[in-house]
Formats: C-alpha cells, structure tokens, sequence
C-alpha cells in the first residue's frame, strides 16, 4: 500500500520490510483461498459458513485456521507467544531481529472499518512498541451479509495510520476481514 511505502519502518529497513511484504502476501493468499474454499473440499473451513443451529465460531478457529496456514510457510512463526508489548500476542512472526504480530479478532456487531480500528487497533499496535511498527488485525466478520453475499476480496483489506501521542512516527495496522456467517452462492 502507498502508506506502507511512506512509512519510514518500511522504507528504510529493508528486512521489517520484507517481513511485511511476506505476511502481506501470505494473509492475502489466505483470504482469497477462504473466499473459495468450500465445505466439502475443505472441512476446517466450516467455521466461515452460516451454522444450522445458529452459534457462532470463537475468533481461535480463525487464528488456528491462519496458523496451520501460516507455518506453512514460515518456520519463525509463534502461537500465544507471551512477553510481547507486555501481553500475549496472538500471532507472531520472525525473521533475524525483526517481528511482526497478527492481532486476531472477531467481531459480532460491527464490522466497519472504522468500528475495527476504534475497537482494536490500539491492541494491536501496542505489539508494536519494539521492532518495525508495521503490523496486522485478523478478523473473523460475523456480522452476516444479509443475503446481499459474500465480498470481494478488494474491500476486506484495509491499511490504517495511527498516531500516538508523543510519537513522531505513526504506526501502521493492516486490517483484513475474513467472512464468516457465509452462505453457498445457491443459498
């Protein structure tokens, strides 16, 4: 994204850079293999699809999901890795001495973009206190289309600039949607 290619964590420091351009990469060849994927060739997709007795998945089958998807490709990667800007991360990413963490969420109620970031991104770029500030919120959208179908995989990515105060660098959160409470194109 053009944000990222200002940003001086992306622009100056050639591995955060390509640290982020490799789970950029792996998290959009995710989303679009989720947006395909189905039931019945893959079972452990069954969390993205409307359930008949109408509960609704945990955000842990997405960070699970993504994980086995992610490691993968990845040998430095961590589930629950702890003694991360304080806290436990959900999902984090090595190389050399550079990390990245992948926020993972669900949401139930709203999932705007703009409700996203007012609702999580403080979290998740508080994992960005050491290293690039460059980072990721995963979020399983549960909120439901209402019929009008799935969308396209252009809209559920997302690059944001925050800003904390006393801060001259901003921090940079990718929010990317997946789907849930799907339906079959025939539904």
């Amino acid at each position: 994204s053009e944000a990222a290619e200002k940003h001086p964590d992306y622009r100056d420091n050639p591995r955060g850079r390509r640290l982020f351009d490799a789970i950029l990469l792996w998290l959009i060849q995710f989303l679009y293999n989720r947006l395909e994927m189905t039931r019945a060739d893959d079972a452990t997709v069954a969390y993205l699809f409307q359930r008949n007795d109408g509960t609704v998945p945990s955000e842990d089958l997405l960070q699970e999901d993504f994980f086995r998807w992610l490691s993968t490709n990845v040998a430095g990667s961590d589930l629950e890795a702890t003694n991360v800007g304080g806290g436990r991360a959900d999902i984090r990413v090595r190389s050399s001495n550079e990390r990245v963490v992948i926020e993972v969420k669900r949401e139930l109620v709203d999932s705007s973009f703009e409700s996203l970031a007012a609702s999580y991104q403080a979290q998740a770029t508080d994992y960005q206190n050491v290293s690039v500030r460059l980072g990721f919120l995963l979020v399983l959208d549960m909120v439901g289309t209402d019929n009008a179908g799935t969308p396209h995989l252009s809209s559920l990515v997302q690059t944001r600039t925050v800003q904390r105060p006393r801060e001259d660098t901003p921090r940079l959160p990718v929010i990317v949607k997946v789907p849930g409470k799907r339906k079959r194109p025939s539904d």
